[in-house]
């Protein structure tokens, strides 16, 4: 049996509402850590931006939020002027649908993450299909394989989140350099065919997922709170045998984490397709999911709405704590990494995405000696060189 993806067919207004009461509950969260001490705010870098606020919080040089972004929080009380932008409302990316994103931009917010993953399913549509090319012409066929696995270790306790989780993306930056050393070198780790012949890794997508144990925070216990855990996707030249493939993965795991004790049973290695193709590789919507949250917006669900934030109750300072170890652990941290074939495509959309820079040719005196333009312009103006 595969491992079923999302429904393509599922739009946006179903979930939306879960994403405004998550999106108030994030910034009461954020606010009242700042009051709290439990987040910092970043010094402005100039005395023009000083502001008086209600709620003074800690001031630092590398802060938890932005100077601005605190001061949008303190002043409107967390209810804050939305700006309006496009989200894709269905999962092919055919349908748009204008919303309204806090202008705060506070990372990880639901509704910016929202709109973030809409742009990187938009991407990936591109990457999977500039990959394809790309194998075409390194290979001579388009043709490639797809596998999703998740990698767990046993829950980590409070304040241990943000070390746990610096140590897994070290050990999963080892099994992904390991899995194309196997192929190229004949060493390290090799996933097999039908045959037992080892296969080529083309590519893969890791990204780090974090989630909260719902009994855990309900009791305000500390002891094994937090799952954080990797989705990978692997993309292959050939076809894997899953059970032998399985078996050495998840050895080769182990020994990675030879300080745990790991659960075969909480390990899954499938071959993926979407619940609409059920009889094709749907790559598009398996790298899409592979691309989505660091932490679900469900999750903020189960914390409290913070309403007094100087007056909080023991209940209400533990999930605060719990709230703001999870928002300074993802904060800054790569948790999303593609690499090989997917590296290669995404970097080549990003290239022609973002341009070039060239001489400055206009006449504003002020403007800098270059500037940016589109690869397209570059062509039509003859700046373009195989450099």
């Amino acid at each position: 049996m595969a491992i079923k993806i999302k429904d393509s067919s599922k739009t946006l207004s179903g979930k939306f509402d879960t994403y405004i009461k998550s999106q108030y509950k994030f910034l009461s969260l954020v606010h009242a850590g700042a009051i709290n001490g439990l987040l910092t705010v970043t010094k402005p870098k100039d005395n023009k931006h000083k502001h008086n606020f209600k709620h003074q919080p800690i001031l630092s040089d590398n802060g938890d939020l932005g100077y601005e972004q605190y001061y949008h929080l303190d002043m409107t009380d967390n209810v804050v002027i939305p700006h309006v932008t496009m989200v894709y409302s269905n999962g092919a990316n055919t349908a748009g649908r204008v919303v309204y994103i806090d202008n705060t931009r506070i990372a990880h917010s639901p509704l910016r993450e929202l709109n973030e993953a809409s742009k990187r399913t938009q991407t990936m549509v591109k990457v999977l299909d500039t990959a394809k090319q790309l194998q075409q012409i390194r290979s001579g066929s388009s043709e490639f394989y797809s596998y999703m696995t998740t990698l767990t270790i046993p829950n980590c306790n409070k304040d241990e989140l943000d070390q746990v989780v610096g140590s897994m993306s070290t050990r999963i930056t080892a099994v992904i350099k390991a899995l194309q050393d196997g192929y190229r070198n004949g060493n390290g780790l090799r996933l097999v065919d039908h045959n037992g012949r080892p296969v080529q890794i083309l590519g893969a997508i890791v990204k780090i997922e974090i989630t909260i144990n719902q009994v855990k925070l309900k009791t305000c216990d500390s002891q094994g709170i937090f799952h954080p855990h990797i989705h990978i996707v692997l993309i292959t030249a050939n076809e894997l045998a899953l059970g032998p493939s399985r078996r050495i993965l998840f050895h080769y795991w182990s020994n990675k984490n030879s300080d745990m004790i790991l659960s075969r049973k909480a390990f899954n290695f499938k071959k993926a397709y979407s619940k609409n193709q059920m009889d094709s590789d749907d790559s598009t919507s398996i790298v899409a999911e592979a691309t989505k949250y660091a932490t679900k917006p469900t999750m903020y669900k189960l914390l409290p709405t913070i309403k007094d934030s100087n007056n909080l109750t023991s209940d209400d300072q533990f999930k605060l704590e719990i709230f703001c170890e999870v928002f300074k652990t993802i904060k800054g941290r790569q948790l999303s990494r593609s690499y090989g074939l997917i590296r290669d495509a995404t970097g080549f959309v990003n290239f022609l995405k973002n341009g070039i820079m060239v001489k400055y040719r206009g006449n504003n005196p002020m403007h800098g000696k270059h500037e940016r333009i589109s690869i397209f312009d570059a062509f039509m103006f003859g700046n373009y060189n195989d450099k």
